[in-house]
């Protein structure tokens, strides 16, 4: 797996994907935006450091929410 395979998932289907592949990773967040009523937890970056999964998190307005 790379890290182009988790961009783009919401942070449920990311964790769940690394859990299944036996990855080992943290959580970094970028924030909340103020004023939108849903947000999608979407992943933005993934990076690898010692073996180490570091997925960066940014909530997105979500348009059908």
């Amino acid at each position: 797996m790379t890290g182009a395979d988790l961009l783009g998932l919401t942070l449920e289907d990311a964790t769940r994907l690394a859990e299944l592949s036996g990855l080992a990773f943290s959580i970094r967040s970028t924030g909340t935006p103020e004023g939108a009523a849903a947000f999608s937890r979407r992943i933005v970056r993934a990076c690898i450091h010692e073996g180490q999964w570091f997925l960066t998190v940014c909530s997105i307005p979500d348009p059908y929410g």
